[in-house]
């Protein structure tokens, strides 16, 4: 007699009986995944508090645009070749504005076009400045600036809008699936106080007791390059001298400084973030370098920087190459750089200065070109630079002696003569080993072993006196 199912399943052992799932067991295990996130969450606040450092140039950044009051009629916003540039009291002086500057260390084009978008939503601006150089669209996107950019700006926003600038960051395709965006979650893993009592004590002391993070040691330590005043404008307190010249500021116009393509995306979203608000007048403006980051770019420089300037106008912007202004309105001054491409106090008065004069005449109508070379003119330009601009040079050892490869920045139409010397540490005196000439390759004979003092000077060849330029490289083995 066969047995139905039914009646099987009725005398079966209990355990062997299928289980059923807990009612509950779903729910339980969202909770406990909300629990285990919250408390990740938590755990990384604590860290934050405890490691980050409080005071950060981001932080003071976006403070001072917090105090600035309902009359702000000017942002400025880029990387910090634009934070160095600008002096925003000199800027406010000259035109009459209200200004801040939201520029930051690393400020990618995104994070631009979105501190710009925000200070437009909340005030009634008049003008966004974006600066920008060839850097600008030929370096890739940096998590820890972004990163800190993102948490500073989100500390002083509604919830809904933080979760939306965390969400903007940790989708886009520069950290999207990558480890990156694991990083941009935790910022006090890459950016942190020394793994010491004493500093996390410090910090935290910090945090409770001042009221700013522009107080406390800000207005008296150099923080990272920078310093701030007491109204939180960063600047860089420093004179280059260009005449100890290192590798890094050696000779590169043959090496490749293409734009990458991310990078021109992401500045045509700046410009369109820009364009939504119709009453704001938006200025590109490409900012001064050294004649010899000019040089380097010199092969790319015209056709890169005029696509920038047809995209801005494209966009209703108005476009302004301080490169390109005649030496009679903007000329290079020495001692305005604090390195190879941040401008110093001296540097940024001028440049602001310049700049608000420019704006102002645009404003009321004048038509500024007469005072700026083209691209099409940009030979001209070149020759214009009628001086030795800077000299360096590379030493090698060769057949018992040094071999010194010299190479220098002038203007175009400009020929020169190297003369290379040697220092005696005995008489404190400088030997020279190679005479005035054009050559750029100077080898000489070197007895015994040790190490020494070698100098480069540079003139103009038939000038027969002083020289323009010279560098010194000290501790050379030979």
């Amino acid at each position: 007699m066969r047995t139905s199912s039914t009646s099987s399943q009725r005398h079966r052992p209990s355990h062997l009986a299928p289980k059923k799932k807990p009612r509950w067991a779903g729910l339980r295990l969202a909770v406990g995944a909300v629990v285990l996130v919250a408390l990740l969450a938590a755990a990384d606040y604590v860290l934050a508090l405890c490691l980050q450092p409080y005071g950060t140039i981001t932080e003071v950044t976006w403070w001072t645009y917090r105090q600035a009051g309902d009359d702000l009629d000017t942002v400025f916003v880029g990387n910090s070749r634009m934070d160095a540039s600008i002096d925003p009291a000199a800027f406010d002086k000259t035109i009459g504005s209200k200004s801040v500057s939201l520029s930051t260390v690393f400020q990618a084009l995104e994070d631009s076009g979105s501190a710009a978008a925000t200070a437009a939503s909340e005030h009634k601006l008049k003008r966004i400045v974006l600066g920008i150089s060839p850097s600008s669209l030929c370096e890739g996107r940096h998590i820890q600036s972004s990163s800190t950019f993102t948490q500073a700006k989100a500390a002083g926003e509604p919830l809904p809008q933080a979760i939306a600038d965390y969400a903007a960051l940790l989708t886009s395709k520069q950290f999207f699936f990558v480890d990156k965006s694991v990083s941009a979650l935790f910022p006090w893993t890459y950016s942190h106080v020394p793994y010491q009592r004493s500093a996390i004590i410090t910090n935290l002391r910090n945090r409770r007791y001042y009221s700013s993070p522009i107080d406390g040691n800000w207005n008296s330590v150099v923080k990272d390059f920078w310093k701030v005043n007491a109204l939180g404008d960063r600047y860089v307190d420093a004179v280059a001298d260009f005449t100890t010249v290192s590798n890094s500021l050696r000779d590169t116009r043959d090496e490749d400084h293409s734009f990458l393509e991310d990078r021109k995306q992401a500045f045509v979203d700046c410009l369109d973030a820009c364009d939504d608000y119709d009453d704001v007048q938006l200025y590109v403006v490409a900012l001064p370098l050294p004649f010899f980051e000019l040089i380097n770019h010199s092969r790319s420089y015209p056709e890169q920087m005029q696509w920038i300037k047809e995209q801005t106008e494209a966009h209703g912007g108005v476009y302004i190459d301080f490169n390109l202004a005649h030496g009679d309105y903007y000329p290079p001054v020495e001692g305005e750089y604090a390195d190879q491409d941040h401008l110093n106090p001296a540097g940024s008065k001028r440049f602001s200065e310049t700049l608000a004069k420019t704006i102002a005449r645009i404003e009321s109508g004048e038509d500024v070109q007469g005072d700026f070379y083209s691209y099409e003119e940009w030979d001209d330009l070149l020759a214009s630079y009628d001086w030795i601009y800077l000299v360096g040079f590379d030493v090698t050892g060769k057949d018992d002696g040094l071999l010194a490869t010299i190479w220098s920045f002038e203007g175009s139409q400009v020929d020169v003569e190297y003369e290379v010397s040697v220092l005696d540490p005995k008489t404190g005196e400088y030997e020279v080993v190679s005479s005035y000439g054009p050559t750029k390759e100077r080898w000489w004979p070197m007895e015994g072993d040790g190490v020494c003092t070698i100098r480069v000077r540079a003139r103009r060849v038939g000038s027969h006196g002083a020289a323009e330029q010279e560098s010194t490289r000290q501790d050379v083995p030979y």
